[in-house]
Formats: C-alpha cells, structure tokens, sequence
C-alpha cells in the first residue's frame, strides 16, 4: 500500500469521524433544546396547577358566601311568613270583634226601640266597643311589624 493510498485511508477515517462527531452534536443541540422545551412545559404546567388551586380557593369561598346568603335569605322569609301569620290572626280577630260588636249594636238598637234598655245592655255595648278598638289596635300593630320587617330585608340587601 502506497502512502497516498494510506493518506487517503486516513483521510477517509477522519471525515466519517467527522461526520459521527456532527451527527452527535446535532443530537446533543436537538435534545438540548427538547429540554428546554420540556422545561417550558413544566413551568406552565406549575403555572396551571397555581392559577388552578387559586380558583379552587375562589370557588370555596363564592360557594361559602351563597350558602351564607341562603340561610339570610331563608331567615328574611321565614320572618315575613311569621309577621304574616300574625297579621292574619290579628285580622280574624278584628273580624271577630267586629262582628261581635254589629250583632251587640243590633240588639242594642232592638233594645232601646222597644224601650227595653237596661244599663247592663249599655255596659255590654261600650265593652265590645272597646274589645273592637282593642283589636284594631292589635291589627295596626301586627301591620307595622310586618312592615318593619319588609323594611328592614329591603334595606339589609342595599
């Protein structure tokens, strides 16, 4: 073998070694900038998981304050039906003593056209009379609590 052959041997070695030690180096550039990418990534990802977390917080405390609005809005209802039940029952009663007294007044009236009238029958009138302001009374009471009541809800959501 002549030494221009063996020059050429060499040289042949040298650039495939060449061409290796290339294809490596562009292998090492690829995966570094795969593990930049990867990092990226990642950051991201962790990114994701805080802003996650963060709303996950945001939800509790949004679903904390609705169930706190609720049971407001529940004991605002259940202090309007009271205020109602007793303005109802009051009414009845205004009803009641109301009817009391027309029927006391009618046979009053009977009473003193057939000259019957006796100061018992006077007595029971004037009692019945103030029985019937005693329950309008009761009534306009019941009547500014359930009022109250509206009010203070109204002003209690402002």
């Amino acid at each position: 073998m002549s030494q221009m052959d063996r020059f050429e041997e060499l040289q042949g070695k040298i650039g495939r070694s060449l061409d290796r030690i290339g294809q490596r180096l562009d292998a090492m550039q690829k995966g570094a900038a795969q593990d930049e990418e990867y990092e990226n990534q990642r950051k991201e990802l962790e990114r994701e998981k805080l802003s996650n977390s963060e709303l996950r917080g945001k939800i509790v405390d949004l679903e904390s304050r609705f169930d706190k609005l609720n049971e407001e809005l529940e004991a605002a209802r259940n202090i309007r039906s009271e205020s109602m039940v007793r303005l109802d029952g009051e009414f009845q009663s205004l009803r009641a003593a109301n009817e009391r007294l027309r029927d006391n007044n009618r046979v009053m009236r009977e009473a003193i056209a057939s000259g019957s009238a006796s100061v018992d029958m006077i007595n029971e009138a004037v009692m019945a009379e103030m029985e019937g302001l005693k329950a309008v009374r009761e009534a306009d009471i019941a009547e500014m609590e359930a009022i109250k009541s509206e009010l203070a809800s109204i002003i209690g959501q402002n």
